[in-house]
């Protein structure tokens, strides 16, 4: 492996932190930064080419369906998805194994034989391993010539329990040589995990990290997701330098990032701001170790569809099905 030096890190932050500046207030503003640090024009027009491609359904491309399987979580993230709604939501609130049913029956008519995605999200999905496992065991009632992938973003307290972790162990065994693949995506934030609350406000890290040493030692495969805001976005590339030699066992990390937070930053259209700086110091990051940052490196990492959400559809324990586009709900519609 190659190492990476502290003058690599401060080379790589140099550009990124430019657009802390005051001068820098559009995409348009640093386009020539952009251009200059050779964030490829071939990056731009291969991800244009995979996103044509993946609305045309002859292509037989994945679909990202979603469930959010329940709504209760065991930590208070300041910036969660689910905001100061969470409060408002029933705490028990779970999909139940009818609404499952339902859900993967009709993604089974309507995408056939191609492969289908699953995510397993929440809430903290975890609390609810048995809906999981219902939810594993119902899609091998259904096999297809494509298969299944049913991933689960946890914030992965939960498995620090050996108990839990046997039980997907088990799980594993079970869907071997059914063409099912399941995934634990753990979310882990870095040097902004501190944001990533319990309930009595202090910090989960260090269970988290703690939790991801654990699949470690038990060889179970994961990957990571990476939330991007206001307490980490001027330590990305470091963080993802530190993930890489901690864990080199990780498959990859998806980025996301958390658009309001980040317009406290205070610049404008600062996401996209932020993305197209990182590009070049995370492609160069992924070509050291060959793990990919999805929704950045997808230029030299090409190992998926890139999902542009047409075709998706969401299933959840408050509002049961909907759909990412007219299109989808009318196909749906059909069965």
């Amino acid at each position: 492996m190659t190492e990476v030096t502290n003058q690599d890190i401060k080379t790589f932050m140099t550009d990124i932190k430019c657009v802390l500046g005051d001068n820098v207030m559009s995409f348009d503003s640093c386009q020539s930064c952009v251009d200059e640090q050779e964030c490829s024009q071939d990056d731009i027009t291969y991800e244009k080419e995979q996103l044509i491609q993946s609305v045309n359904d002859q292509k037989g491309t994945t679909r990202t369906n979603v469930v959010y399987l329940n709504t209760n979580c065991n930590l208070r993230c300041e910036y969660c998805y689910e905001g100061d709604s969470r409060e408002g939501l029933p705490d028990q609130a779970n999909c139940t194994e009818s609404m499952l049913d339902t859900f993967v029956n009709e993604i089974y008519k309507r995408e056939g034989d191609l492969n289908s995605c699953i995510v397993v999200m929440g809430g903290e999905p975890l609390l609810r391993f048995d809906l999981y496992e219902y939810l594993i065991r119902k899609v091998s009632s259904l096999p297809k010539a494509g298969g299944w992938a049913i991933p689960i973003t946890t914030n992965a307290i939960l498995l620090l329990d050996e108990r839990l972790i046997n039980q997907y162990k088990e799980l594993q065994k079970f869907i071997k040589d059914k063409n099912i693949y399941s995934s634990i995506e753990v979310s882990y934030d870095g040097s902004g995990h501190f944001r990533r609350k319990f309930p009595n406000g202090t910090s989960s890290k260090e269970y988290v990290e703690k939790a991801i040493d654990n699949l470690v030692k038990h060889n179970i495969f994961f990957s990571m997701s990476y939330t991007i805001h206001s307490g980490n976005h001027d330590k990305v590339v470091e963080d993802m330098i530190e993930i890489c030699e901690r864990w080199p066992q990780c498959d990859k990390v998806a980025l996301s990032f958390a658009h309001q937070d980040l317009d406290s930053v205070g610049i404008i259209g600062y996401t996209e701001v932020l993305r197209a700086q990182l590009r070049p110091y995370l492609n160069h990051v992924y070509s050291l170790y060959d793990i990919p940052f999805c929704g950045v490196t997808c230029g030299p990492c090409g190992r998926c569809d890139k999902s542009t959400g047409v075709g998706n559809a969401y299933l959840s324990p408050t509002t049961g099905i909907s759909y990412a586009d007219k299109e989808t709900k009318k196909k749906f519609g059909q069965f």
